[in-house]
């Protein structure tokens, strides 16, 4: 699972808006969603974390934890 899927999948099990979060940020809700052919851009990410008050770090960590 890639950072993208990470954070969808944190938005989800945390009740967070999809479309609310989509309208804040700009990013497009298709982007948002799961099986998305169209992954986040590095500031994507970063907007997004600022904006959940979250560090991307630990997305990271996550992934290389599972490898």
């Amino acid at each position: 699972m890639g950072i993208t899927e990470r954070l969808i999948e944190y938005m989800g099990n945390n009740n967070i808006s999809l479309e609310k979060i989509s309208q804040q940020t700009k990013i497009p809700i298709t982007k948002l969603k799961r099986g998305g052919k169209r992954s986040l851009t590095a500031e994507e990410l970063c907007i997004l974390c600022t904006i959940l008050h979250i560090r991307p770090e630990d997305f990271y960590e996550k992934q290389i934890k599972q490898n």
